[in-house]
């Protein structure tokens, strides 16, 4: 069986010198975008959980309701797009990003339709998948960084995730994007009936879903790294200096 992919969402996110409207504000940062706007029914679409100790937990609650679908026959279609922006606010730096959530699929193949003197003569099918990754663009000094996925078929249950980028320390632009997407089919299966007027065939439909509960990102931070001033670096040297004369003054 032959699985029909769907992109499910592409987030992408830019550290940029300024928020805009619709954001989420920390000390160290501002996280803005329309997927943190407010929904038809007032609720926020995005929502900060915590914030303690260099971590920021933040719900984006707005795709819940979205990133997944179901089919009776045939495949399933789902399609997102969001964005965030990313500003880092003075005398501080991104160490990184996860993101976190929980793949839910529901598989129903051939359950017996409860009629009596029924058989199956024709299976269906039910298929599911997912798969999530980040990608992040080259740093200032070109380096390349790791990009995890996730990947998972056949989903009966559920399957937490989580997929990190640490070891950062960023503090101008960068561009990160969360990716992924999810497939699913269902056929029908043919039972046959038999009784006294004969045998009847019929067809029952055959079930398959996809979802995505809890996703979360979480951003790392930490105080930016000193810079020594010019002042600094003169005294070092100086500094240098004085020893060296005064070895030279010892072996003389």
């Amino acid at each position: 069986m032959k699985f029909i992919q769907y992109p499910l969402f592409i987030l992408s996110l830019a550290i940029l010198p300024a928020a805009q409207a619709d954001s989420i504000h920390v000390p160290a940062f501002s996280l803005s975008g329309p997927a943190l706007a407010q929904g038809a029914s007032g609720n926020k679409a995005g929502q900060l959980l915590s914030n303690a100790n260099g971590v920021t937990t933040i719900a984006v609650t707005g795709w819940q309701s979205s990133a997944g679908h179901y089919t009776e026959q045939g495949a399933g279609n789902y399609r997102d797009q969001s964005s965030f922006n990313v500003a880092v606010n003075p005398g501080y730096r991104i160490t990184g990003f996860s993101f976190t959530g929980t793949f839910v699929g529901v598989q129903v193949l051939d359950a017996n339709p409860g009629v009596p003197n029924s058989s199956l003569v024709t299976p269906g099918a039910a298929d599911n998948g997912a798969h999530v990754g980040i990608s992040l663009g080259r740093g200032v000094n070109g380096a390349a960084f790791a990009e995890p996925s996730r990947q998972i078929s056949q989903l009966n249950g559920s399957f937490d995730f989580e997929l990190s980028v640490k070891n950062l320390s960023l503090s101008e632009a960068l561009s990160l994007s969360l990716y992924g997407g999810v497939d699913m089919f269902a056929r029908a299966g043919e039972w046959v009936i038999e009784n006294d007027a004969g045998s009847f065939y019929r067809y029952y439909d055959n079930y398959a879903s996809m979802n995505i509960l809890n996703p979360t990102l979480t951003v790392y931070y930490a105080p930016a790294l000193a810079v020594p001033e010019p002042e600094s670096y003169a005294m070092l040297l100086l500094g240098l200096a004085f020893m060296g004369m005064a070895r030279r003054r010892k072996s003389v």
